[in-house]
C-alpha cells in the first residue's frame, strides 16, 4: 500500500471514529480538518470537499459505514508504523470532545484487533488512553 492509499484510508478511519458514538461532534471533526491540512498526501484534493463527502456517507447508513471501513482493516497489511499512526489519530478523535463513550472504546478495540494488536501493547504505547485526563489547575 502506498502513503496516498494509506492516507485517504485513514481519512476514513478518522471520519468513522466522528460518527461511531451515533453522532458528530463538532470537535472530533475539528481535529480531522487540521490533520488533513497537514497529510502530505491529501494536499493535492479538496479536503473540506472529501471530508464532507465521507461524513454524508457516514451520517446516511452509519452501521454500513463503520463495517465498511473496520473490515478494509483486515485487508490491508500495515506496518507497524502505520498501525501506531492509525491508533493515534483514532484516540486523537475520539478525546477531542473531553468524553469517551462505551460505544467509542468498543470502536477503538475492534481497530486493535483487525490491525492484529493486543490492548497490552497499545496500553504500552499510548497508556491508559481511554481515560480523559482533567486538566489539573495548581493553586
Amino acid at each position: 500500500m502506498n502513503d496516498k492509499e494509506f492516507s485517504a484510508i485513514l481519512l476514513r478511519l478518522a471520519v468513522a471514529a466522528t460518527v461511531c458514538d451515533g453522532h458528530c461532534d463538532e470537535k472530533e471533526i475539528e481535529i480531522v480538518r487540521t490533520w488533513a491540512k497537514t497529510d502530505f498526501y491529501l494536499q493535492n484534493i479538496d479536503q473540506e470537499a472529501e471530508i464532507e463527502s465521507i461524513l454524508h456517507e457516514a451520517i446516511n447508513d452509519i452501521f454500513k459505514f463503520l463495517h465498511k471501513s473496520l473490515e478494509a482493516l483486515n485487508l490491508i497489511d500495515f506496518s507497524l508504523i502505520q498501525k501506531i499512526i492509525v491508533i493515534n489519530l483514532i484516540l486523537a478523535v475520539i478525546k477531542a470532545d473531553n468524553v469517551i463513550q462505551d460505544s467509542e472504546i468498543n470502536f477503538v478495540k475492534t481497530i486493535f484487533r483487525n490491525l492484529k494488536l493486543s490492548e497490552e501493547v497499545v496500553e504500552t504505547i499510548f497508556g491508559t488512553w481511554w481515560i480523559i485526563s482533567a486538566d489539573i489547575n495548581p493553586g
